[in-house]
């Protein structure tokens, strides 16, 4: 008796201490933390706390009619054993900007089921939203906010430093707070539309600003707001881009036929320098930089002008070599390393040209 209860004294010790110890980290984190993490954390303890109560009444949870071997051998003779009510488990993690839940299925119980009780989840947890996904087989996902996350501007503050990757684009948050990355790796365009003051120009700004620090990726902008950088939105970037352009269709065209011609000259040395005609292959370097094109107020430059005057007909054949000159840029720069960005209001075919718009998968 002596030596077991002198195991089970230390047994209880050290689960007491294990406990303690877990009990001052999470006081640690709620007390270290800011008001709205300390917000998701209270709502990650109530989804834990309640769940027991609230998934039999959302109707996510089965009812196992089998009896356990225990449950036979327990109940009294003569009487059936009670069935039980098997209920997903789940864990939670807490954020800024809301809970991630990881909820194990059970049979019956999947992606369908959850889905539907998504918006009773949310009333029950005092979310804005819930969304449901498939983290893996057998696993869901859930993520719940208490606001819309996109009310919120995304702020981005340059401190002079090349970024770690060169092939992501950071955009921002999503309407679940979760954050949003562009893979720019063999991506040849990207098109970004949106209303005067929604924000494109503060976006593609953002980009340069990121990636300005490193000399592995060259800026060229053709906009069509200004006629000169000091005058547009691109003032502050002006000293970081290689080329600029403003509203001038034919210095726009100019600007087109040199990154042409670049990505002629790449194409045809890209494998005696680099050992493969993808430059993906081996990514930017200093003596290969990725080169990003972007066309602000795309459509200036693409408007399919009519009339019969010389003049019309003039700013009409610019219009057309632009479109043709464009294409061939997003059509054949994924190999050479040169992204297009087409900037526009209403990303329409008589905005960008479909045969444009539809090469770029990323919108």
């Amino acid at each position: 008796m002596g030596p077991l209860h002198d195991a089970a004294t230390i047994a209880l010790a050290f689960a007491g201490a294990v406990l303690a110890a877990f009990s001052l980290f999470s006081f640690g984190r709620y007390v270290g933390s800011d008001k709205d993490t300390r917000a998701n954390l209270r709502m990650a303890f109530h989804v834990r706390r309640s769940w027991r109560r609230v998934g039999p009444m959302i109707k996510v949870a089965a009812t196992d009619h089998t009896p356990t071997t225990f449950a036979q051998l327990t109940t009294p003779a003569g009487q059936r054993p009670e069935p039980r009510v098997v209920l997903p488990s789940l864990r939670t993690q807490a954020d800024r900007t809301g809970v991630t839940i990881f909820m194990n299925t059970v049979p019956g119980i999947g992606l369908e089921q959850v889905t539907a009780a998504a918006t009773a989840l949310a009333d029950e947890w005092r979310c804005a939203r819930v969304s449901v996904a498939y983290e893996r087989p057998g696993l869901l996902r859930l993520r719940a906010v208490r606001s819309d996350p996109l009310v919120k501007p995304t702020r981005y503050r340059p401190d002079g430093t090349s970024p770690a990757s060169l092939v992501t684009w950071p955009l921002g948050v999503d309407e679940y707070g979760e954050a949003v990355p562009v893979a720019l790796s063999n991506v040849p365009g990207v098109t970004v539309a949106g209303l005067p003051g929604y924000g494109k120009t503060s976006l593609v700004n953002a980009l340069i600003t990121r990636f300005a620090p490193s000399d592995a990726v060259q800026f060229a902008v053709v906009d069509g707001k200004a006629p000169t950088a000091l005058r547009g939105d691109y003032a502050d970037t002006a000293e970081r881009l290689f080329a600029f352009v403003g509203d001038d269709p034919a210095e726009a065209n100019e600007l087109f036929r040199r990154l042409v011609r670049l990505l002629d000259d790449r194409m045809q040395h890209m494998r005696q320098a680099r050992g493969s005609n993808n430059f993906w292959d081996k990514g930017p370097t200093a003596a290969w930089p990725l080169v990003v094109l972007i066309i602000d107020e795309a459509h200036t430059f693409f408007r399919d002008h009519k009339g019969s005057d010389s003049e019309t007909k003039k700013l009409a054949t610019l219009a057309a070599q632009n479109a043709r000159l464009v294409e061939t840029l997003v059509k054949q720069g994924r190999s050479a390393g040169i992204l297009t960005i087409l900037a526009t209001q209403k990303a329409t075919g008589d905005a960008i040209p479909t045969f444009i718009r539809d090469v770029c998968p990323v919108g």
